[in-house]
């Protein structure tokens, strides 16, 4: 187990011992999946998600495993919608979330976060089934 850990930890892995028996490399890319990140803008981020949900099956076909904001069904707001981030600070913290493999945003087939990032604007990010 000790030369598992070593051996994550040597390729950038910060690893999670759930018990002797298994080891969760933290911050591992998620298989079939990748990131994406969009800016949307509606009155509300319900009606921004659904735009850009819109946009990216237009652009990427209906086939599904997109690797997109398309092929999720829902998201979670990462703060209560009263708060507002920069841009910056908004993909920061996705950053950080996506590489901590925070439970709420680490499901390909899991709903995409959400950060508010200004009036009428939101911060999609996640994995995505590709």
């Amino acid at each position: 187990m000790d030369d598992l850990i070593k051996a994550l930890k040597a390729v950038g892995f910060n690893p999670i011992v759930i018990d002797e028996n298994f080891v969760f490399p933290k911050g591992a890319p998620i298989m079939g999946g990748c990131t994406f990140s969009n800016v949307g803008q509606g009155k509300t981020a319900k009606e921004a998600f659904k735009s850009l949900c819109h946009e990216a099956t237009y652009e990427h076909g209906h086939g599904g495993y997109s690797g997109t904001i398309a092929e999720k069904r829902d998201f979670i707001m990462i703060f209560p919608a009263s708060q507002t981030k920069s841009v910056d600070e908004a993909r920061q913290i996705a950053d950080d979330l996506i590489d901590n493999s925070d439970r709420r945003i680490n499901d390909k087939w899991g709903p995409a976060g959400c950060i508010r990032v200004g009036e009428d604007l939101w911060y999609f990010f996640g994995w995505a089934s590709s």
